[in-house]
């Protein structure tokens, strides 16, 4: 039996929860995904059972923490593969992730990496104090247009503070799920 393929993780997940997913394989086939605080999996904090779903969602995970995941097949007589490749992410706030990912260099002057983080910082704040409506607005209107002329038109635009597209590609979509979380939290 093949060990299945785990699909690439990101850098960085926002957050306290985090889904990984793998390629199926043919058969009448369960999985069992791990979550471990180390490469070697001596500490395994998560397991999901045999499940013949191709993804699971972790949760309860810590900001701050980096968190590794692998996962293995089972087959209808019971036959075990071996564990698939491992990936690895980063658990973090939007704020946390922006700095880590966001390279200085790329953005229209060196002040504007602190001030886009400080403008990220009040929107998280805005969500910690229940003021969905204010934070969504801030990351909508302010934050997101700073980020977003590579996604619109395959280039940075003039009001855009990040002037690669390599490099919104990393910020934009942390910005976009932050965005659909508020979203979630006004239903």
């Amino acid at each position: 039996l093949p060990a299945p393929v785990l699909q690439p993780e990101p850098e960085v997940t926002l957050g306290t929860s985090n889904t990984i997913s793998w390629d199926p394989i043919a058969g009448d086939i369960e999985y069992y995904a791990e979550c471990a605080e180390d490469a070697n999996f001596a500490s395994i904090v998560y397991n999901s059972d045999w499940i013949p779903e191709t993804s699971c969602e972790f949760s309860g995970l810590e900001l701050g923490k980096r968190y590794w995941y692998s996962v293995k097949a089972r087959n209808a007589a019971g036959t075990e593969s071996g564990w698939s490749n491992v990936e690895f992410s980063l658990q973090c706030s939007l704020s946390d992730a922006v700095d880590i990912v966001l390279n200085k260099e790329c953005v229209k002057n060196e002040n504007l990496k602190n001030v886009l983080l400080n403008k990220i910082y009040e929107a998280l704040e805005m969500i910690d104090e229940v003021l969905y409506k204010d934070a969504l607005n801030k990351l909508q209107n302010d934050i997101l247009q700073k980020t977003n002329g590579c996604a619109q038109t395959g280039v940075p635009d003039k009001n855009d503070w990040i002037i690669t597209c390599e490099e919104q590609g990393k910020v934009y979509p942390l910005v976009i799920e932050t965005i659909e979380h508020v979203k979630g939290l006004m239903e």
